[in-house]
């Protein structure tokens, strides 16, 4: 199927290159961003209301979007993550100024000294989150990471000094299966966990690319995306922030805006490898303007749909 404009028209399209399968250490947070773009989720656990200065004991031991906790809630979270206390006991969320850190923060307050963060659902393929400890309160800590069917990834340690000052711990796994638990461990004989702040996790949405001239012929070329998946190339004359209102892609951000300039130039597949070419004919009032691909991920998985970056037209 394909959609036309009187600006580009599409010609071809033909599958390419391979995917790459990827798990290692992500060593800052810039780096995650450059993974995960616009599909990035970021929880930095502002949404529960407690006084600046305390600390409140959950009545709860598992936290997601969907949980109600203290009579707050549902909605304390961003979707497609939970947070538990191994132990099984509870968690703590601390206000703002408790102890020497300078926002809102979230451990496990049970009876060791780790939190786990949990993806229930398939294909998160890169996090990142803050790391912090109380003031006076620094330690040795380490970090393990667990694929969705439970097989180890691989682990390192890491050292918070204690204060407002955080130690990013990251991580990617590229494959479809993605990553499953993270479990973050503290100072040994502790009850409470480490301390965790702005989390930041997602698929990536694969990378978009425009050569050639315009006007004239362009090829738009597409990688490391989801294999065999729908997917539609969008053209705006400007870049921004539009959230999707509807569809299987409702509330995806996009890099380009606003979204009444926003238009389908062409409908298809991502290809058997995640990869593909378009070879088109760009015309002058697409000079300049700019592309984004949105793909829709398989069922079940979180977020539904995923985007790659923003790409000019030459």
């Amino acid at each position: 199927m394909k959609k036309r404009t009187g600006c580009l028209m599409v010609a071809a399209c033909v599958a390419a290159a391979a995917s790459v399968t990827l798990a290692q250490q992500i060593p800052t947070r810039p780096q995650l961003n450059t993974i995960l773009g616009s599909n990035q989720i970021l929880e930095d656990f502002e949404s529960f209301t407690v006084a600046a200065g305390s600390a409140v004991n959950l009545n709860v031991f598992a936290l997601d979007s969907t949980t109600i906790a203290n009579a707050q809630g549902p909605g304390l979270v961003e979707p497609c993550a939970r947070y538990v206390d191994p132990s099984s006991v509870q968690l703590q969320w601390n206000g703002n100024a408790y102890l020497g850190l300078n926002t809102k923060t979230l451990l496990g307050n049970g009876a060791i000294p780790m939190i786990e963060i949990e993806y229930p659902f398939p294909g998160v393929q890169a996090m990142g989150v803050d790391v912090l400890g109380f003031t006076g309160f620094g330690y040795n800590g380490a970090a393990a990471f667990f694929d969705a069917n439970g097989a180890f990834l691989g682990s390192f340690p890491f050292v918070v000094p204690g204060g407002p000052t955080p130690v990013f711990v990251g991580w990617q796994h590229m494959a479809p299966v993605g990553i499953g638990k993270v479990q973050i461990r503290g100072s040994a004989g502790w009850s409470w966990s480490p301390i965790i702040d702005d989390h930041g996790y997602g698929r990536t949405g694969g990378s978009l690319r425009v050569t050639g001239t315009c006007p004239g012929p362009i090829q738009i070329q597409w990688t490391g995306a989801t294999p065999s998946r729908p997917m539609r190339i969008l053209f705006c004359n400007t870049t921004g922030n539009c959230v999707v209102p509807g569809g299987p892609c409702s509330g995806t951000r996009l890099g380009l805006g606003p979204c009444g300039g926003v238009i389908v130039v062409f409908t298809g597949n991502t290809g058997p490898l995640g990869t593909g070419t378009i070879n088109t004919v760009a015309g002058p009032a697409a000079c300049l303007r700019w592309l984004q691909m949105i793909v829709v991920e398989p069922a079940g998985t979180c977020p539904p749909c995923t985007t790659t970056n923003v790409a000019q037209i030459p």
